[in-house]
């Protein structure tokens, strides 16, 4: 099976719109999303509704969660928070109920997804370094894990001689 991950996407339509269009190219048998639909970007609505229908599995990320709540978004920079203020009004009543319903990780047979940390996905850690991943492995028991959150790819084996 082929599986593509997103995430981070930030209300980016235009980017959101390309990557779908390589998924479909690629012949991805299914899509799952590590959250952060919305965000900074004009278009939360479109976004929101695309993974919506696209997306086998999306959990919540920090911003989709600030959108809902704007309280949540106090640690955010100002531009952060103005945009999490911003689309907290836009977002239509389906949209916001489908990232409300949004789990903070997702468990299947083969591997986990989740926004940020494995080890405790509401608390938002970045997972930037060999001494933060080592921690995470405790976290689940899958054979992967699928984290968002960073904006930077990178794949660390449980042996820490990889981060990159």
């Amino acid at each position: 099976m082929r599986v593509a991950i997103l995430s981070d996407i930030h209300s980016n339509l235009q980017a959101l719109t390309k990557a779908l269009s390589i998924v479909d190219r690629s012949r991805i048998d299914e899509v799952y999303c590590l959250g952060d639909i919305v965000g900074y970007g004009a278009n939360p609505n479109e976004c929101v509704s695309l993974v919506r229908n696209r997306a086998k599995y999306c959990v919540l990320g920090n911003h989709d969660l600030a959108a809902i709540d704007t309280s949540h978004a106090d640690y955010f920079t100002k531009p952060g928070r103005i945009a999490a203020e911003w689309t907290h009004r836009t977002l239509t009543q389906d949209n916001t109920e489908y990232l409300i319903s949004l789990p903070y990780s997702i468990q299947k047979e083969n591997f986990t997804l989740v926004h940020a940390s494995p080890l405790d996905p509401q608390n938002w850690e970045y997972v930037l370094s060999l001494q933060i991943a080592q921690k995470q492995f405790a976290a689940f028991t899958t054979q992967l894990s699928f984290i968002g959150h960073t904006h930077v790819p990178s794949i660390c084996g449980e042996n820490l001689r990889t981060f990159s």
